[in-house]
C-alpha cells in the first residue's frame, strides 16, 4: 500500500511540474505580446519615495506596431512611435525616459535582446500572484553575480504581457518599481488614442533616433574599456561638442539587453584637481573620475562598486594596461 502511495504521490509532484512554464519560454512568450497585441495600460513608476502615473498605448495591425506613452502630472510629456519613426514631445524640455524605440521602462531593450539576456542572467519562476486583478506568475531575472541589479517581473497569465517589474539589488531590495493600475488588451484602438494631445503643439516634436548598430571598419575609439561585467558589448560611440568648449567628449554606450552604460570620456579643464565622485537617483549611478589628463563619468543602472571599476579601467588606445 505504502509503495503504491509513494507512486501516486511522485506522479502527482510530475504532474505539478510538467503544468509550470518554461521560464525562458515565459519571456518569448511576453515578447510576443508586448509586440503583436493590442492594449491600454495605465501604471505607475515609483523611484526615490517619488510616484509618476504614466498611460501607455499599444497598437499592432498587419505587421504595423504603433504606440503612445503619455506622463500624466505635470508638463506635457509624449512619445509617439510608428513602427521605426519615434517622436518625442517634452513641454517642458526636461529629460524623458526614452529607450530603443519609445516604450514602457526596459522592456523594449529586453526584447530585443532575449538570447543575450538568456545568457547573461539566471532565469526562475516565482509565486503566482494577483496584480492588478489579474493572475501572474512571477519571473525572477538575476545576475550570477554582484556586478549588476537584477528584475522581478510578473507576466499576466492570460495575454502575456507585462504587469509589474521591480529593479533589486543582490540582496533583493526594490530599487524602481512599475505596476500597472488599469488594463486592456485585445480590444481595437482608435487612431485618435495613438496621436498627441490635442493641447500639445506638434511642432515641439523632437525625432528620436534609435542607437545605430557600430560598424567597425569606419568607427575606432581612441579609448579602450577593460572592464565590463560579462555580457556588456559596445552598441555605439559618437563624438560628441558642447558650444563653446573645443575639446570633444568620447561617449561609449555598452549593453547586455538588460542594462545599459554609457562612458563618456574628455580632457580635465585646467585647474581642476584629482577627485571621484558619485550620485544616485534610483537605480541610476553616476561616477565621476579625474585626473590630470582626463575625465570620465560612467552613468548606468548598476551598482556603483561596478561604475567605478568601469571608470578606472579606461586608457587610451596604446596605453599599457
Amino acid at each position: 500500500m505504502r509503495r503504491w502511495l509513494l507512486i501516486a504521490g511522485l506522479g502527482f509532484a510530475a504532474s505539478l511540474a510538467a503544468n509550470e512554464p518554461d521560464p525562458k519560454a515565459l519571456l518569448d512568450r511576453m515578447a510576443r505580446a508586448f509586440r503583436e497585441l493590442n492594449y491600454d495600460i495605465s501604471f505607475v513608476y515609483i523611484r526615490d519615495n517619488q510616484v509618476e502615473p504614466m498611460r501607455f498605448v499599444h497598437a499592432y495591425e498587419e505587421g504595423r506596431e504603433r504606440s503612445r506613452l503619455v506622463h500624466l502630472n505635470g508638463d506635457a510629456r509624449e512619445i509617439i512611435r510608428d513602427d521605426d519613426t519615434i517622436t518625442a514631445y517634452l513641454a517642458d524640455a526636461k529629460p524623458i525616459m526614452v529607450d530603443k524605440a519609445g516604450s514602457i521602462p526596459f522592456t523594449r531593450s529586453l526584447l530585443d535582446n532575449l538570447a543575450r539576456i538568456k545568457d547573461s542572467y539566471r532565469l526562475s519562476l516565482g509565486e503566482r500572484e494577483r496584480i492588478a486583478g489579474r493572475s501572474a506568475q512571477e519571473l525572477v531575472i538575476m545576475s550570477p553575480n554582484n556586478d549588476r541589479y537584477g528584475y522581478r517581473i510578473w507576466i499576466d497569465q492570460e495575454t502575456g504581457l507585462l504587469l509589474r517589474s521591480e529593479l533589486v539589488s543582490d540582496t533583493r531590495q526594490i530599487i524602481e518599481q512599475w505596476q500597472v493600475v488599469n488594463f486592456t488588451a485585445n480590444q481595437p484602438i482608435a487612431d485618435v488614442e495613438l496621436q498627441v494631445s490635442a493641447d500639445i503643439n506638434p511642432a515641439t516634436g523632437v525625432r528620436v533616433l534609435p542607437v545605430a548598430a557600430i560598424n567597425s571598419d569606419e568607427t575606432v575609439s581612441p579609448f579602450t574599456v577593460d572592464y565590463l561585467p560579462s555580457g556588456f558589448v559596445l552598441r555605439s560611440q559618437q563624438l560628441q561638442r558642447k558650444p563653446g568648449v573645443d575639446e570633444p567628449i568620447h561617449h561609449l554606450l555598452f549593453s547586455d539587453g538588460m542594462a545599459a552604460i554609457s562612458v563618456y570620456i574628455s580632457k580635465t579643464p585646467a585647474g581642476i584637481r584629482s577627485a571621484e565622485r558619485v550620485w544616485r537617483r534610483g537605480g541610476m549611478t553616476i561616477v565621476e573620475k579625474a585626473d590630470s589628463e582626463r575625465r570620465v563619468t560612467v552613468v548606468g543602472e548598476i551598482p556603483s562598486s561596478t561604475a567605478r571599476k568601469i571608470a578606472m579601467s579606461v586608457r587610451a588606445s596604446g596605453e599599457p594596461l
